[in-house]
C-alpha cells in the first residue's frame, strides 16, 4: 500500500513567513533600543568616573596655589570646568570633556592651554584672572583606565569626540547654572548628546540627550557633580 505524503501548501508558507515576520517586526526594535539603551547607561557611567576625576583635579587645585595671595574657591574651579570665561557669564555656557585645540579646557590638553580659574594667584603674580591650574583633569586618569565613549570605541578626551560641526552621540559636556538666586547656590553636571527621538535638535552640535540643556531643569536629567556656592 502507497503512502501519500503531504506537503505543505502555499497558505500554509505565507502563514509561516508572516509569522516570522511579526516575530522579527517586535524582537529587532527592541533589541536596538536594549543595544542602545546600555550604551547611554554607559555613558552615564563614565560620566560618575569624570566627575570622581574633577572633584580631584578642584581638591589638587585647592591644595596647590597660594592660600595666602588667591581667593579661588571650589566654586570657582568648577566654574572654570564648565567653560565660562567672566563671572558674569557664570551658568551661561557649558565645556566639553572633548576639544578639538581651537580653545582653552580645564579638561584635556588637547586644547594646548588651561583654563584660567579665576581668583587663583601665584607668588608675584597679580594679573587677573588669576592663573591655570598645572593639571588637566584628563592628567589624573591613570593610564590603565581608559575612558572610552561606547557609541564611538574613543577616549572621552579625544578630539574625535568634540561636536564641531555635528552631534557626536556620547559626547559629554560640563555646564552649570544658577539653582536659587536667594541661596546662590548653582548646579553642576555632565550632559551629552543623543541621537534618538528624546534628543531636541538632532542636527545641531549643540544638542543634548533626553531632555539634558544647560539650564537646571535640564541638568538635573544629566549626571550631578556638585550643588556649591
Amino acid at each position: 500500500m502507497k503512502i501519500h505524503r503531504k506537503g505543505f501548501t502555499l497558505i500554509e508558507i505565507l502563514l509561516v513567513v508572516v509569522i516570522i515576520g511579526i516575530m522579527l517586526a517586535v524582537i529587532v526594535p527592541r533589541a536596538w533600543r536594549a543595544n542602545i539603551d546600555t550604551k547611554y547607561g554607559l555613558v552615564r557611567q563614565n560620566g560618575a568616573e569624570l566627575s570622581s576625576f574633577a572633584h580631584q583635579w578642584v581638591e589638587d587645585g585647592l591644595q596647590s596655589h597660594d592660600s595666602e595671595l588667591s581667593e579661588a574657591g571650589s566654586l570657582h574651579y568648577y566654574w572654570a570646568l564648565c567653560g565660562n570665561m567672566g563671572w558674569t557669564t557664570i551658568g551661561d555656557s557649558q565645556d566639553w570633556i572633548a576639544v578639538d585645540g581651537t580653545s582653552d579646557s580645564s579638561w584635556s590638553n588637547n586644547s594646548g592651554g588651561r583654563r584660567p580659574v579665576f581668583g587663583r594667584y601665584m607668588p608675584n603674580n597679580t594679573t587677573p584672572p588669576g592663573l591655570a591650574t598645572e593639571a588637566w583633569v584628563s592628567d589624573l586618569v591613570p593610564p590603565e583606565k581608559i575612558i572610552v565613549n561606547p557609541f564611538n570605541g574613543l577616549n572621552v578626551f579625544a578630539t574625535g569626540n568634540y561636536p564641531n560641526s555635528a552631534p557626536v552621540t556620547g559626547a559629554i559636556a560640563s555646564a552649570m547654572a544658577l539653582e536659587d538666586a536667594d541661596s546662590g547656590y548653582y548646579y553642576v553636571a555632565l550632559i551629552f548628546q543623543g541621537t534618538d527621538s528624546t534628543t531636541f535638535g538632532l542636527d545641531e552640535n549643540t544638542s543634548f540627550h533626553a531632555g539634558m540643556s544647560t539650564d537646571v531643569a535640564g541638568l538635573r536629567n544629566g549626571v550631578f557633580m556638585a550643588r556649591i556656592r
